[in-house]
């Protein structure tokens, strides 16, 4: 009887004993995607687990920001729409900037000429 009296008792400590690792600290991540429009927008989509503040950019490629936004530290999914119908023909890139990390993402505007079709009806 001692036995399974012993047995229950490391069972229960066992259950309730959390493990923790100590050899690095969680520091989170940073998920994000960039995607076009139909509308002719540019979307980022910001998965922000980093507990940090985020500055967001829109950068030419010669470096002069474009447009900015703020993302605060609290883990938070963000849809930021970028207008750039006005932007010129060229490349660009999406930056994140926090105290630790900067990460970026290129993207290329280009106008494409569309051919008009004539109409032909027969009567």
């Amino acid at each position: 009887m001692n036995r399974a009296l012993a047995f229950q008792v490391l069972m229960l400590l066992a259950l309730n004993t959390e493990a923790k690792d100590n050899s690095h600290k969680n520091i989170g991540s940073l998920e994000w995607t960039i995607f076009p429009l139909k509308d002719g927008r540019l979307r980022v989509n910001i998965n922000n687990n980093l507990k940090m503040k985020l500055i967001v950019m829109v950068k030419s490629f010669e470096g002069k920001t474009i447009q900015q936004n703020y993302i605060g530290k609290r883990p938070v999914k963000t849809a930021i729409n970028y207008d750039i119908s006005e932007l010129k023909d060229g490349d660009y890139e999406i930056c994140i900037y926090s105290k630790r990390m900067m990460e970026n993402k290129h993207f290329h505007i280009e106008n494409i000429s569309v051919q008009q079709h004539r109409l032909l009806s027969v009567r």
